[in-house]
């Protein structure tokens, strides 16, 4: 997000032939409320199918493969309250306050 604009745009590409493994978008001041079909039974880390966390693992591991100078470290995995805290965490620098789930 551009904090001078308040808008999104554009600072990234993925250099590399991978395609990111989920879904993926951002929302300004929103939490779904959708009941989203094909994750709406997840409802923590264990929930999810180990090859599906596998690639997502693979993903982060290698994308920056191919840009010089860059790497990954992917170092495990986190539920949802460390989600939500890090969530928090970019609620309180974009505005000085908390989100909460």
């Amino acid at each position: 997000m551009d904090l001078t604009t308040g808008r999104i745009r554009l600072d990234r590409v993925l250099f590399s032939s991978v395609h990111y493994p989920a879904d993926y978008g951002f929302a300004m001041d929103t939490i779904g409320g959708d009941g989203d079909p094909r994750f709406d039974e997840v409802r923590a880390l264990r929930d999810l199918r180990k090859h599906w966390l596998g690639e997502i693992e693979t993903f982060f591991a290698t994308h920056k493969g191919v840009e010089s100078n860059k790497s990954a470290d992917v170092k495990g995995w986190h539920d949802a309250d460390v989600a939500w805290e890090l969530i928090a965490d970019a609620c309180d620098r974009a505005r000085g306050e908390r989100c909460e789930p």
